[in-house]
């Protein structure tokens, strides 16, 4: 699994990008990383795309 986190993170990145923090935006971000982690999970390997909500969450809190 350490090999996507990479993956993700950029993802997230890509998704925030220099915002600062807006509790409104907050449901539009995480539909938005969700679903772009799973089209980069599924090219990477379609038995990965079961495990993405989960690992955005373990990201999302541990990264952020």
């Amino acid at each position: 699994m350490e090999h996507l986190k990479p993956l993700v993170v950029k993802v997230i990145e890509k998704t925030i990008e220099s915002e600062g923090y807006n509790h409104t935006r907050v449901g539009e971000w995480e539909s938005k990383i969700i679903e772009e982690s799973m089209k980069q999970l599924v090219e990477f390997s379609s038995s990965y795309k079961y495990i993405c909500k989960i690992l955005f969450f373990i990201l999302f809190f541990y990264v952020l």
